[in-house]
């Protein structure tokens, strides 16, 4: 609470000296003064995660820095002084939205920039600095889960270590996209959704359901996450524990579906914007060749409807998994798969043995797998190179950290310790 205090003092003093030469001096100052109170918070409230998250935090502030006062010299993808061609339209759509023009590149995230710089300031710094705190706003989303589903110390602090130390994640952390706000509305979603997995609550159900809704407006895919929950709700019992089909689940499904279809049909340009483009299933053959890392090639095309099933499973594992070797195009390539390849690689072996086990926490795991797995194979066939795909599996960080911490079996000491 005290962070946000500050935040909004900070954002006064922003828009209070947005027409200043020298405004990126008042920026700072508000880093600072947040960063202070922030780690101060930290110390009171969350002493026990501290290092991990004053870490994560550090580490983050330490990139936005190197991204807007350096030349990038140790050439790290996404990042330096000269914004990239996506990054530059995501920021000049929400500079012209903010002076009253169009925002023609982003769609509703330049327009919410836009306003939000139109109320403070356009400065590149501190529009940055907003992306990297709703980061952090994140992370705090992930540890409130571990709070809602009573993980011990142990499985919380290995979510926190995994998420906030993770380099791609904290490189996207600080860019000017919009995928750091999709993953934050996707989290709240999420904590949500497990509300009801844990107590039964139809509410949090629904409330999972708008925050989902709230995410497809800035990207339409990603509102699909519903149709996984509404799988789960089909096939769970909450007031059991356990996996169970029941004539209420089955009727409750029915009419989620139904809802779900009536704002498809009557409000797909509102949620669904992404999925309007899709005109037939020769669309999905498309590949963007981005800088000459697509991977479709690879695995064919979708011209028929029988070629997407064919090509599922490919498609999903480059999704996942690249840039694999033989695409690596330079030591940018290099690094994403030893950081995030080799990271979803290990993830997927380990919960796929936990399945296999008597982990404790199998069943939790089964519901959080079915989540990724479902959305995975969604944006496999949206996706055709393998620098969007990192990104866009990153948009769901907080279910593949949460899966890689509690994958792990508790041992005694650690139990004791909680």
């Amino acid at each position: 609470m005290l962070t946000f205090i500050a935040f909004l003092f900070g954002a006064c003093i922003v828009a209070l000296t947005s027409s200043l030469p020298s405004i990126d001096y008042y920026v700072i100052a508000v880093i600072i003064l947040v960063t202070v109170i922030y780690f101060i918070e930290l110390i009171k409230t969350k002493s026990k995660y501290f290092l991990p998250l004053a870490i994560g935090y550090g580490i983050r502030l330490a990139i936005l820095i190197y991204d807007i006062y350096t030349n990038n010299p140790l050439n790290i993808p996404e990042l330096g002084s000269e914004l990239s061609s996506d990054m530059l339209g995501f920021y000049n759509a929400a500079v012209s939205f903010s002076m009253g023009g169009i925002a023609n590149y982003g769609g509703f995230f330049s327009q919410l920039f836009g306003i939000v710089f139109r109320l403070t300031s356009d400065s590149r710094l501190w529009g940055e600095f907003l992306i990297m705190l709703m980061s952090v706003a994140n992370i705090h989303v992930g540890l409130r889960i571990s709070e809602e589903l009573d993980l011990s110390i142990y499985y919380a602090r290995r979510f926190l270590w995994c998420i906030c130390v993770l380099p791609n994640y904290a490189i996207l952390s600080v860019i000017f996209r919009r995928e750091v706000l999709i993953g934050l509305l996707l989290s709240v979603s999420l904590l949500f959704f497990l509300k009801w997995v844990k107590t039964s609550s139809e509410f949090g159900f629904i409330i999972s359901i708008c925050f989902a809704l709230l995410s497809s407006v800035f990207h339409g895919a990603t509102g699909l996450i519903i149709i996984s929950y509404i799988i789960i709700h089909l096939l769970y019992d909450p007031t059991e524990g356990r996996f169970r089909i029941s004539q209420k689940n089955i009727i409750y499904s029915c009419l989620l579906l139904f809802g779900l279809t009536y704002i498809f049909v009557y409000h797909k340009d509102l949620f669904f914007n992404k999925l309007s483009k899709i005109s037939g299933i020769e669309t999905l053959s498309y590949v963007r060749d981005a800088g000459g890392s697509s991977y479709a090639k690879y695995v064919g095309d979708s011209n028929t409807l029988s070629r997407v099933f064919i090509f599922m499973i490919p498609r999903f594992i480059y999704f996942m998994f690249s840039p694999f070797h033989w695409q690596w195009r330079g030591l940018g390539d290099i690094i994403a798969f030893l950081f995030s390849s080799l990271f979803y690689m290990f993830l997927f072996y380990k919960v796929i043995r936990s399945l296999f086990s008597k982990n404790k926490n199998r069943l939790l795991i089964s519901i959080l797998f079915i989540i990724l797995v479902f959305m995975a194979c969604v944006f496999s066939w949206g996706v055709t190179n393998s620098g969007t795909a990192m990104r866009h599996r990153d948009k769901f960080i907080t279910i593949s950290c949460l899966l890689f911490a509690i994958s792990f079996e508790e041992k005694d000491n650690n139990r004791s310790e909680s």
